[in-house]
């Protein structure tokens, strides 16, 4: 019976290691070394903070650059991998509702937001993306911009290619997807 428990905790440790590794921490892909020199020193610092290991740091940055709307227009390819660091911290209220905590995820989804429409064709390519909650706030995104050249690629995507997450099912499913008016596209009018 204690043996038994003993492999449970192990097993459950294990697990929260494995989830900790892929959602806990997340950089942007693209090296630090390769951020762009031509770009405004605000930006270029904001985009820099990205990379630290202090999830405040990295909310700060991602808030500071939504707060700098189209001026942060070269950092949409560093936030987008951020749509899947689930670190939740507590701080002010968040940008769009009252809460009092949040998640880089939903900062970077917000700061996207706020950058507006050059973000849409970056979340186009972004609905192939192999991690399911990269696809699901690509799309999420694009319906709050209402972003029409988004339609296409929704429609096109393969079956079984959907907003899911491993072991959970369909968070987000194609059919949600695939029309203007549903609740991941939105209206276009």
């Amino acid at each position: 019976m204690i043996k038994n428990i003993h492999i449970y905790i192990l097993i459950i440790l294990m697990g929260s290691l494995f989830l900790i590794g892929e959602d806990g921490h997340t950089q942007p892909t693209i090296p630090k070394e390769k951020i762009p020199a031509n770009i405004s020193a605000g930006v270029k610092e904001q985009i820099s903070r990205l990379y630290s290991q202090d999830v405040k740091e990295r909310a700060d940055a991602v808030f500071a650059l939504g707060q700098m709307r189209e001026g942060a227009v070269p950092a949409i390819p560093f936030l987008i991998p951020l749509l899947k660091d689930l670190k939740y911290f507590q701080w002010r209220p968040s940008s769009e509702t009252n809460e009092k905590s949040t998640s880089i995820s939903n900062e970077a989804a917000n700061a996207l937001i706020k950058i507006g429409k050059p973000t849409g064709k970056f979340l186009i390519m972004a609905l192939t993306d192999p991690h399911y909650l990269i696809r699901m706030k690509a799309a999420k995104i694009l319906g709050e911009l209402k972003y029409p050249q988004a339609v296409e690629p929704l429609v096109a995507a393969p079956k079984g290619r959907g907003y899911q997450h491993p072991g959970k099912g369909d968070l987000v499913s194609w059919e949600d997807c695939r029309s203007p008016g549903s609740p991941a596209v939105g209206p276009f009018s």
